[in-house]
């Protein structure tokens, strides 16, 4: 049975460099994008604003006054509602 050198060559090639750029990307930290969460307090919805971000671990909160607040995002910024769950700001 014959290999091709050409061949088999350039398939490990192409296996390296797609197993290097998955290293790579997994390894590397992106930076998340702040969102706008807001807080509803003294029946208004979404009064206040708070920057927060659209994915993470821990929910994106506010003290206000002693208390603690979580902060909801908006799909549309012409929404009325926030019932977007976000993601606090590291």
């Amino acid at each position: 049975m014959k290999i091709n050198y050409f061949k088999a060559v350039s398939i490990m090639t192409v296996l390296f460099a797609l197993g290097g750029s998955l290293v790579t990307y997994s390894s590397e930290k992106h930076a998340l994008a702040p969102v706008t969460g807001y807080i509803s307090k003294f029946g208004s919805p979404c009064s206040i604003n708070v920057t927060c971000n659209s994915s993470g671990s821990v929910a994106c909160t506010a003290v206000l006054g002693g208390s603690s607040y979580y902060a909801f995002g908006k799909l549309s910024p012409y929404d009325t509602v926030c019932d977007v769950f976000l993601y606090k700001k590291f």
